[in-house]
C-alpha cells in the first residue's frame, strides 16, 4: 500500500474524479487509489467493469470515446476532475497498424476536451502520456524540456493528444495537465516486459529475449503513478504544465530479466539475440524533478515491485491451471519483445 501524506490529500474531500480508460490495468490502480484517498470515483471505459475496480467506482459507464452515450454519462456527473487514461496503448501494434492506433487515441481526447469544455469547463483533465515521445533522448536523464522526436505512431500519437490538451488550455481556459509516464508495470499488466518474461519462464529454462540486455527502461509501478497523478492535480496553474513520471534510475532489460527469474526460475538461462527492433529506444532515465517539486516521492522499489508482480503472476498462472485455461495474455512463440515503452493504458 502507497502511503498517503496530508500534502497528497488537501482539498480531497467530496470532489468528483471521472477515470477514463477505467477498466484497464493502470485505470485499476487510479480508481483503488483515489477511492482510498477520499474521492468519490467515476469510471468510463470500453469493456465492462473489472471485478477487482468495481468496488472503488461509485458509478461504471462502459461506452466509447468519441460517443453519445458517453457525452450523456459525463454531463450528468459533471467530474470536478478526469483523469484521461484510455487510448491505444502497444509500440508493436501502432507500428503494424497506425490508423487504428490513431483512431483509438486522438478522436477520443479530442472529444473528451471538447465535452468538458461545454458541459464542465471548471473542470481539471490530467492526460496520461508517455515517455514515447521523446523517442531516444540525446541526454539522460531526460527533462521535460528535452525536444520531442518520437519513433513510433503510438509516440507521435501521444504528442499529437498533448497538443490538442494545450489547445484547449490556451484557447478555452480549460485546466490540463500532462504526466509523461515512463515503463509503468504492476500487478494486474498481462502484456509487456514483465509479462512476456513471465510466460517465457513458464515455457522454457532457457529465456531468449531481443536486444543485448544492456538496453534500459526506468521502472515505475502503477501505485506510484497514481500518486504522481495525485500530486499533479494539485498543483494550481492556470498554463498547462507536463511532468514526468518515473523513477528517476535506469534499469537494464537483463537486470529485470533475472530478477524474474529469481522468484519464478531461478535455475533459468537468460539470453539476448542482439537483434534491435524499429520504433523503441535504447536507453530511458526520466529527469524527476519537476515532479519532486510538488512533494512526490516514489515509494515502490524496483526490488519490491517486482517480487510484488512475481507473486501476482503466479497466482495467475495458478488460478489458470487450476481452472483448466490458459492464463490471460497473448502467449508468444518468437523471442519475447523486451522493448516495452507504453504504460498499457487500455480500457
Amino acid at each position: 500500500m502507497h502511503k498517503r501524506d496530508n500534502k497528497a490529500e488537501m482539498n480531497t474531500a467530496m470532489k468528483t474524479l471521472l477515470i477514463t480508460g477505467a477498466g484497464g490495468f493502470l485505470g485499476g490502480h487510479l480508481a483503488k487509489y483515489f477511492f482510498e484517498s477520499g474521492w468519490r470515483v467515476y469510471g468510463l471505459g470500453r469493456s465492462s467493469c473489472p471485478v477487482n475496480t468495481k468496488p472503488c467506482l461509485h458509478r461504471y459507464h462502459t461506452g466509447e470515446l468519441p460517443g453519445d452515450e458517453s457525452k450523456t454519462f459525463i454531463d450528468s456527473i459533471k467530474p470536478d476532475v478526469v483523469i484521461h487514461a484510455a487510448g491505444a496503448s502497444l509500440v508493436s501494434r501502432s507500428l503494424a497498424e497506425p490508423y487504428e492506433d490513431f483512431a483509438a487515441t486522438v478522436p477520443a481526447t479530442m472529444f473528451l476536451l471538447e465535452a468538458l469544455q461545454k458541459s464542465v469547463p471548471r473542470a481539471k483533465l490530467l492526460y496520461l502520456s508517455s515517455a514515447a515521445v521523446y523517442g531516444n533522448p540525446t541526454e539522460l536523464p531526460v527533462k521535460e524540456t528535452a525536444e520531442v522526436k518520437p519513433l513510433s505512431p503510438y509516440g507521435y500519437h501521444k504528442y499529437l493528444c498533448e497538443i490538442l490538451c494545450r489547445e484547449f488550455n490556451n484557447v478555452y481556459g480549460l485546466q490540463t495537465s500532462v504526466l509523461r509516464i515512463f515503463s509503468g508495470y504492476g500487478e494486474g499488466l498481462h502484456k509487456q516486459v514483465l509479462w512476456d518474461v513471465c510466460e517465457k519462464l513458464q515455457q522454457s529454462q532457457t529465456l531468449e529475449l531481443f536486444g543485448t540486455g544492456d538496453e534500459t527502461r526506468d521502472f515505475i509501478h502503477a501505485e506510484d503513478i497514481a500518486a504522481a497523478a495525485l500530486y499533479c492535480l494539485n498543483m494550481p496553474s492556470p498554463a498547462m504544465q507536463t511532468f514526468n513520471a518515473g523513477s528517476g534510475t535506469a534499469t537494464s532489460i537483463r537486470r529485470i530479466a533475472e530478477l524474474l527469474a529469481s522468484h519464478l526460475r531461478p535455475d533459468a538461462k537468460i539470453r539476448f539475440n542482439s537483434e534491435t527492433m524499429s520504433g523503441y529506444p535504447i536507453h530511458w532515465q526520466a529527469s524527476t524533478d519537476a515532479l519532486r517539486q510538488t512533494g512526490y516521492e516514489p515509494r515502490v522499489n524496483l526490488e519490491a515491485g517486482i517480487s510484488r508482480y512475481a507473486a501476482w503472476y503466479s497466482a495467475q498462472r495458478g488460478a489458470a491451471m487450476l481452472s483448466g485455461v490458459k492464463s490471460t495474455g497473448e502467449m508468444q512463440t518468437a523471442p519475447s519483445r523486451n522493448f516495452s515503452v507504453s504504460p498499457g493504458l487500455n480500457g
